[in-house]
């Protein structure tokens, strides 16, 4: 459930950068055409690394939730193995407490 929620948080978050990236490379396009500027050159280079910068941040986003529901998976995975090895634990104080009541019987007879 956590890990679940890890990925959901970060496909949102994700969006929400890709969203801003598309706003951001409208707002310059819009500058450079209302300035009469052509989109070749250092203004083509500036709207491309906008791009560019903007995937690398939502890549980063989602590599993100994938790393926290590992996380959450792997700890959840080990409360498990933490709650067998208690039932174990008390299984065999269970019956090592039985073997000593039943020695100490045994030898007052």
């Amino acid at each position: 459930q956590q890990a679940q929620f890890a990925r959901e948080a970060a496909a949102n978050n994700e969006a929400t950068a890709r969203f801003k990236t598309q706003r951001l490379h409208g707002l310059q396009s819009a500058l450079y055409s209302g300035s009469g500027v052509s989109f070749e050159g250092s203004p083509l280079s500036v709207i491309s690394d906008t791009a560019a910068q903007g995937e690398l941040e939502a890549l980063r986003i989602r590599y993100g939730g994938e790393v926290g529901a590992y996380t959450a998976r792997a700890q959840a995975g080990m409360s498990q193995f933490e709650k067998s090895q208690a039932q174990t634990q008390s299984i065999l104080g269970f019956g090592s407490t039985l073997l000593t009541g039943a020695s100490l019987l045994s030898g007052r007879r």
